[in-house]
């Protein structure tokens, strides 16, 4: 799968926020 967060990641953006979105992500589409 792809996930394509575009634009919406500004520079001052959370780090860990970005990690739980990505984990996140990896649990709905897990096989």
């Amino acid at each position: 799968h792809i996930f394509n967060l575009g634009h919406g990641v500004m520079p001052n953006m959370d780090p860990d926020a970005l990690t739980r979105l990505v984990e996140y992500v990896h649990t709905q589409t897990a096989r």
